[in-house]
C-alpha cells in the first residue's frame, strides 16, 4: 500500500511541478490551458522515469542502505532524461534542462518513503504544491503581453492575411484531423481573410477538403517538398500560386508562394530543432527578398522564439538561441516583425508564428486569435491587415 501511495505522490508532484513551472512563465493567459496540458504530459513522463529508476534500484540493490537506493534512483532519472533527449532531439541534456523543475519534489517523496517517514508528509507536499499552482493560476502574469495591436484605421481594399500551423502537437504530432478542417475553414472565414498561409497540411486530399469547406472562390497550393506536413497557401484573390524556384533545398520544408500584383507572400515552416537549418531557410528568404520585383511578406511557423524565456533557458527547443536571434535579425533588416513584443502563439508560451512585412507595406492591425485551436493543436492563428504604402506608388 505504501508503494502505491508513493507512486501516486510521485506522479502528482511531477505533474504539478511541471505545470507550475510552465504557468509561472506563461507570457499570456490565452495559452494557459495548453501550458497546463504540456506540463501534465511532461510530468507523467518524468514520473514514469523516476518510478522505473526506483524499481530498478530496488531490484539491483535489494539489501542496500536507503541512501544508496535514493542515489541510484536519482542517477537513473538523469540517465532516462539523457536517453529521451538523444531519441528526440539528439542532444543529451536537452530534456534535463527543460524538466529539472519537476524532479526535486518527486525525488523527495521517494526519499521520504525509503526513510520510513509517514505518508502524511508526502500528502502535505502534494497539498502545498496544489495550493501554489492554484495561486499561480489565479494571479495575472507579471507582464502580460498584448495579443493585438491596432496601427491604423481599416480601409476598403486592405489585405487580410491569416497564418496558422494547423498540425497536432504531441502525442499525436500529425496534421489536423479531418473533422477539424471545418473549424479551420470557419476560423478563416470568421477572420474575413483574403489569404490563408497554413503549415502542416497533410497532402492534396487534405487541402481539397479544406477548400471544399471554404466554398467557391477559394483555391490553394501545396509546396513541393520531400517532407511530410507541408506548407500551403489558400486565397480568394487573383494571383499566381507556386512553389519556390529550383535551387531551394526541398528537405527543409519548402515554402508555398502567392504572387499578387502588388505583393509576394511566402508561407514558411522552418525546421524544428536546428538553428543552422532555420538560418539557411531565412538566408534564402533574404536573398529572395533582395531579388523580388515587389514587396514581400514572410509568414508562418518559424519554430524559434529567441527573445522568449523557454528558448533562452533550455536547449530542448533550439540548439543555439543566439544563432536564431542573428538569423531573425537578418530577416528583420529587410522587413518588420509585426508580432515583436506581443503574446506567444504556441505552447509552451512561445511566439513561434511570425509575420515579417516589407517596409513598402503599411501594417494596419495584428491579432492572435486565442481559442481557435482545437484538439491537440498547439498553435493559435495570427491575423494581420496590411495595405500598400501610398507614398511608394503601390496600390492594391
Amino acid at each position: 500500500m505504501g508503494h502505491l501511495f508513493t507512486a501516486a505522490a510521485v506522479a502528482l508532484l511531477a505533474c504539478g511541478s511541471m505545470m507550475l513551472a510552465l504557468v509561472w512563465r506563461a507570457r499570456h493567459r490565452g495559452e494557459l490551458g495548453g501550458d497546463l496540458a504540456v506540463g501534465a504530459a511532461a510530468g507523467l513522463i518524468l514520473a514514469g522515469v523516476i518510478l522505473a529508476s526506483l524499481h530498478l534500484a530496488r531490484w539491483l540493490l535489494p539489501t542496500a542502505p536507503g541512501w544508496a537506493t535514493i542515489g541510484l534512483t536519482a542517477l537513473g532519472t538523469l540517465a532516462g532524461a539523457v536517453v529521451i533527449s538523444l531519441g528526440s532531439v539528439r542532444r543529451p541534456f536537452a530534456t534535463l534542462t527543460f524538466s529539472w523543475w519537476g524532479m526535486p519534489l518527486p525525488l523527495t517523496a521517494v526519499a521520504l518513503e525509503i526513510a520510513g517517514w509517514s505518508g502524511w508528509i508526502q500528502a502535505a507536499l502534494v497539498a502545498a504544491l496544489a495550493a501554489g499552482l492554484v495561486g499561480a493560476l489565479l494571479r495575472a502574469p507579471r507582464r502580460p503581453r498584448p495579443s493585438r495591436a491596432r496601427l491604423a484605421v481599416d480601409e476598403p481594399g486592405d489585405l487580410v492575411l491569416l497564418t496558422w500551423n494547423i498540425g497536432q502537437g504531441p502525442p499525436d504530432n500529425g496534421p489536423s484531423k479531418l473533422r477539424q478542417l471545418g473549424h479551420v475553414a470557419q476560423a478563416i472565414r470568421g477572420a474575413d481573410a483574403d489569404v490563408a498561409c497554413l503549415q502542416e497540411v497533410r497532402d492534396s486530399d487534405h487541402l481539397a477538403l479544406l477548400l471544399e469547406h471554404l466554398g467557391s472562390g477559394w483555391r490553394g497550393h501545396l509546396a513541393t517538398t520531400e517532407r511530410p506536413k507541408v506548407c500551403a497557401v489558400l486565397t480568394r484573390l487573383p494571383g499566381q500560386l507556386a512553389s519556390p524556384p529550383p535551387g531551394y533545398d526541398a528537405r527543409l520544408r519548402g515554402p508555398a508562394a502567392l504572387r499578387l500584383e502588388w505583393v509576394e507572400i511566402l508561407s514558411l515552416h522552418l525546421p524544428t530543432h536546428s538553428a543552422r537549418d532555420r538560418g539557411a531557410v531565412l538566408d534564402w528568404v533574404v536573398e529572395r527578398w533582395r531579388r523580388s520585383d515587389r514587396p514581400l511578406l514572410a509568414v508562418g511557423d518559424f519554430n524559434m522564439d529567441p527573445d522568449g524565456y523557454w528558448d533562452l533557458c533550455t536547449t530542448l527547443f533550439t540548439d543555439d538561441a543566439a544563432l536564431d536571434r542573428r538569423s531573425l535579425d537578418r530577416l528583420c533588416d529587410a522587413g518588420q516583425d509585426l508580432g515583436a513584443g506581443t503574446a506567444a502563439t504556441a505552447v509552451p508560451s512561445r511566439r513561434l508564428d511570425h509575420v515579417v512585412v516589407d517596409t513598402a507595406l503599411q501594417p494596419v492591425s495584428y491579432e492572435v486569435l486565442f481559442g481557435a485551436a482545437r484538439g491537440l493543436m498547439d498553435h493559435q492563428p495570427v491575423v494581420v491587415r496590411l495595405r500598400a504604402a501610398r507614398r511608394s506608388g503601390l496600390a492594391p
